[in-house]
């Protein structure tokens, strides 16, 4: 039987790992193999048994022994799992074959002409474009030449969860497709060459790069980028990553535009903004589920970070300040995500956090419209002006855009009378009474509803609104978040109930013609 080498990627059952040592094991006879595994619960020790360390661990306790068998596959090649998968060899069954159709559950069947002709039409794997050998165990490459000959137009292929042990190996594939530009390595382990000359026009016209949960360090992620000269996007979700170093060389040189890092543990602000100032071309960050508690505010130098689009969802972020502190590193911050944090089931949350970032276009995914903006800077004025008692710097040291609000909106002294609110801002504020029905079918275009067994809420929003954003009001006031849908009508003035469908979700609360006092009655759908 053929033993796997040490540095070996394997297949044991469905479980994935890395051979780290091969050979005898004390107070035992015969060959065993050290694996560690990608799974860290099949994992039983980090390579010591009875005291004697065989090999280490990147994760410790991720480790085992087990006896080379049959049930060990490592040795699988990139055409042999790509021709397995995408050629169906000729069944010679002459000209009709039945056929079961998949969506009758096997109760119907029909006669096929003529599939053998459709099978040599598809066997011709050099019309391929897109390839998915997730989970195929491929491990190595083929004779030289051969993937070119048989397979050269693949743009997108996708060799998650494959048995490939280093990037040189994997540069023997690519190397081969010369049109390739979306690549998926997730949940495999490469391991970093010392001589990157293998790797040099393996790359050359790949822009997208998933490596989610590798645990690829940054650097060898930088050191392997450098030699794709028009990537884009990187993914690093997920490997636990919480510096990320490289060279200011690395990292001039760099086209990637955008890079996720979410599931991380990228919580130092300083330290990413530090390190992301140095990439000229980089718009899009996602820092999801990374534990980012702080955003402080920029200190000596200004050191501001080109980036255009942040996603800061699912953290630890509770203070005010940290939203201008953002504003103030990311100055021409165009969308911002930040649900999920505690900040954002503040009052008033998203009117004040439009206000507080004068670039952002779109929030949460609805976008910020000139209207909505002045509305929600006009909020913003009449929220400080409730602390009119505090002096001027105070003021100005706690809002940091008030000075800059004040003149924007002709306010150019403050009141000390806090029932001064611009008379054009209480105007603009509308109060919606909301009655919530236990069922959808007790809704219907109905001429003098009668409200009297609905529970009922009011609502004080902007008319700038849009429908799509009061229906996650909606939804959170009532507490009804697991709902799928959120289904209002509206009132009109002859008494009927008129739906407001999601095709509307875009307009305002204006445009719609929802006012003071206008009854709105809704439902969800679990």
């Amino acid at each position: 039987m053929d033993l796997p080498t040490i540095g070996s990627r394997v297949d044991y059952t469905g479980f994935h790992g890395t051979v780290k040592y091969v050979g005898e094991v004390i107070n035992s006879s015969g060959i065993w193999l050290g694996i560690e595994w990608d799974d860290p619960q099949r994992g039983k020790h980090d390579g010591v048994k009875d005291g004697v360390r065989y090999f280490h661990c990147l994760v410790p306790g991720t480790a085992s022994f087990l006896r080379p068998s049959a049930k060990i596959a490592f040795n699988r090649s990139f055409l042999d799992a790509l021709s397995s998968k995408y050629i169906e060899a000729p069944h010679g069954s002459g000209s009709k074959e039945t056929v079961i159709l998949g969506s009758s559950d096997g109760t119907i069947e029909v006669e096929a002409v003529g599939l053998d002709k459709i099978r040599t039409k598809l066997a011709d794997l050099g019309q391929l474009r897109e390839v998915s050998l997730d989970k195929e165990n491929v491990s190595r490459s083929d004779p030289p030449g051969a993937i070119l000959n048989m397979c050269p137009n693949i743009r997108g292929l996708d060799l998650s969860d494959c048995l490939i042990p280093t990037w040189d190996v994997l540069a023997q594939i690519t190397s081969e497709l010369p049109k390739l530009e979306r690549l998926s390595l997730n949940r495999t382990r490469l391991a970093l060459q010392t001589d990157m000359a293998r790797l040099k026009d393996a790359f050359n016209n790949v822009v997208e790069l998933q490596l989610n949960r590798t645990m690829t360090i940054w650097s060898d992620m930088m050191t392997v980028t450098s030699l794709m000269p028009h990537l884009q996007t990187v993914e690093m979700a997920y490997n636990r990553l919480s510096q990320l170093d490289t060279t200011d060389e690395l990292a001039s040189r760099s086209t990637i535009q955008s890079v996720n890092l979410e599931g991380n543990f990228c919580s130092d602000w300083n330290h990413l903004c530090n390190r992301f100032k140095l990439f000229p071309s980089l718009q899009r960050i996602v820092l999801t589920y990374t534990g980012l508690k702080l955003i402080p505010f920029p200190t000596g130098s200004r050191y501001p970070v080109g980036v255009k689009h942040l996603a800061l969802s699912a953290n630890k972020l509770k203070e005010w300040s940290d939203i201008d502190a953002l504003a103030s590193w990311c100055t021409n911050l165009e969308s911002l995500n930040l649900g999920g944090n505690p900040l954002a089931n503040e009052k008033n949350f998203r009117p004040i956090t439009i206000a507080r970032i004068p670039s952002l276009k779109v929030l949460d995914g609805s976008p910020v419209s000139q209207k909505e903006r002045d509305d929600c800077e006009l909020f913003y004025l009449s929220h400080i002006t409730q602390n009119a008692s505090k002096r001027p710097s105070e003021l100005a040291r706690e809002h940091p855009r008030w000075h800059e609000l004040r003149l924007k909106h002709g306010q150019s002294e403050l009141s000390t009378d806090q029932r001064a609110m611009p008379v054009k801002l209480r105007e603009h504020i509308i109060t919606l009474n909301i009655y919530v029905a236990a069922s959808v079918t007790l809704i219907g275009q109905l001429k003098n509803f009668s409200y009297e067994t609905l529970s009922h809420i009011t609502l004080k929003v902007l008319p700038s609104m849009t429908l799509r954003l009061l229906r996650a009001k909606v939804s959170k006031v009532v507490k009804n978040r697991a709902a799928v849908r959120v289904m209002l009508w509206q009132q009109m003035k002859d008494g009927v109930l008129a739906e407001l469908g999601t095709e509307l979700d875009t307009r305002d609360l204006s445009w719609l013609g929802l006012e003071e006092g206008t009854a709105v009655v809704c439902a969800f759908d679990a």
